[in-house]
């Protein structure tokens, strides 16, 4: 008989008398796993499993080491620490004796390795099949996205080989016009200074080990971002090219004479009585100080608003800027900025202090004002890092790679070593100030306060923390209320 479903998984059988019948069976995988929970729970169990054995029969990972299968020793050892974090000893005691294999030791481990092995590799194995998957909805960039994603995992799970760390060409043999170099002057000096602009790899390692110029602004920005665009394999492999002076070349190349004697690197001198404290960290927490601010009576919540602004601007004579943020902001949060009459109650000399900080964090001008002040602070200094890593993230938009024409009729993708500049400039900013510590005695008293204060909101989102708080800041200043209206 015919299936009254839209749609149906239907097969045809024969009966006895030679009809043909259709049954339906759309739903029997469905309603057989409902019924039976221990199935349902030994596929979702096996699911995963098979899952990691098609992963690793489709991808067949690349590098040979990978590739090789675990030894027979190996395995059983695996197995017998397993049995052993399970207490099963009589079945360990006979593989051992089967297989004259001892059981590893396992001191402090209460897990089975061969369990931990299994679960990361289903973990990753089933993240790689998830970005494999073809989606409908997804657009091209998006299913691009998800192919460099996934291709980069594979790189993190070394399951992927790298691409030849040589570039086919020996660094002794790369044509002199691959590198741009700009002339610039140093207003500080009135000289003129040689900036490399971009180049490639084997002119940037060349520069980087010239046997006459050194460029201590370049040497710096190369160790502190070749990451970018070269592993450190390939930059080892560079160097090794580097430092092996082909036989036609020696005599008119020299890298190292050994009649120079190293600069000596001093010891660094470390004082003993200097105080090796933290220094006064950002509010951890940003509910806990709005929590805070929102006492029952308004005279309370202004001595409170009150002891903020002083903390402020006491983290402005520290130059902590990171810190001085973070409670500007807590003070101009909308369920916080609302409390008029709090705010009234306020001296006018806080009122001028509080100007004056908002000044200087003011985000006018990309931050002109905070900048200057910055560039004037002498270590040590916590610099409000939101400003430089916005400075980073626009710095990403340049390219990596430049195609420049480097002689008639011939393009070269050479290094942006502009944009490395760049980048190590901002770091570099901020490296300066780490290194001076503040002279600051830990008060334990403080530190406890700080670390366990209590909040209501903690664990909530923070929609439904800032919902919350609203509400609260409307029943202790009620819109349209009178002063007389309030404690």
């Amino acid at each position: 008989m015919a299936s009254n479903h839209h749609t149906s998984v239907v097969a045809t059988t024969s009966s006895t008398d030679g009809l043909q019948v259709h049954v339906d069976r759309s739903e029997w995988r469905r309603n057989v796993l409902k019924g039976n929970p221990e199935i349902n729970n030994l596929c979702e169990r096996v699911y995963p499993m098979n899952r990691g054995i098609l992963f690793g029969k489709q991808f067949n990972p690349g590098k040979q080491e990978v590739k090789q299968r675990l030894s027979r020793d190996v395995v059983i050892q695996l197995i017998l620490q397993h049995l052993q974090t399970k207490g099963l000893k009589q079945t360990k005691a006979m593989l051992e004796k089967e297989s004259k294999i001892s059981t590893p030791s396992g001191e402090g481990l209460n897990e089975s390795r061969l369990v931990t092995f299994i679960r990361k590799a289903l973990r990753d194995s089933d993240r790689v099949y998830d970005l494999s998957m073809e989606h409908a909805e997804y657009g091209t960039e998006e299913k691009q996205a998800k192919m460099l994603e996934r291709e980069e995992l594979l790189y993190q799970m070394d399951l992927l080989e790298d691409e030849d760390e040589g570039d086919g060409v020996n660094i002794w043999e790369e044509p002199v016009e691959n590198i741009i170099i700009d002339s610039v002057r140093n207003t500080e000096d009135d000289q003129d200074e040689e900036v490399v602009k971009s180049g490639s790899l084997n002119k940037l390692v060349e520069r980087l080990t010239h046997e006459s110029k050194v460029d201590l602004q370049f040497l710096k920005t190369f160790l502190m971002t070749y990451q970018s665009f070269c592993t450190p394999e390939k930059l080892l492999n560079k160097l090794v090219q580097r430092y092996n002076v082909p036989k036609h070349r020696v005599g008119t190349a020299s890298i190292y004479d050994e009649t120079n004697q190293a600069t000596r690197t001093p010891q660094p001198v470390v004082e003993q009585d200097q105080a090796q404290a933290p220094c006064t960290q950002r509010a951890q927490d940003d509910r806990s100080f709005q929590q805070r601010v929102h006492t029952q009576k308004v005279k309370a919540r202004a001595r409170m608003m009150t002891r903020f602004i002083k903390i402020a601007d006491h983290l402005r004579q520290m130059h902590n800027y990171n810190s001085l943020m973070a409670i500007i902001a807590g003070l101009n949060f909308s369920s916080v900025y609302r409390l008029k009459f709090t705010r009234d109650e306020l001296s006018q000399q806080i009122m001028r202090t509080y100007g004056d900080l908002e000044k200087i964090m003011n985000s006018e001008s990309s931050f002109k004002a905070y900048r200057t002040r910055l560039a004037a602070s002498s270590p040590p200094a916590l610099p409000y890092l939101g400003v430089h890593l916005t400075d980073l993230t626009f710095m990403e938009e340049n390219p990596d790679l430049i195609n420049m024409e480097v002689a008639p009729n011939k393009k070269v993708n050479l290094i942006n070593f502009t944009k490395r500049t760049l980048v190590f400039k901002v770091i570099s900013q901020i490296q300066q100030y780490q290194q001076l510590s503040y002279n600051l005695q830990p008060v334990h008293q403080i530190q406890e306060f700080l670390l366990n204060i209590k909040s209501d909101y903690k664990g909530q989102s923070l929609d439904l923390y800032q919902q919350d708080l609203y509400r609260e800041s409307l029943r202790r200043e009620p819109r349209k209320a009178q002063r007389s209206d309030i404690q």
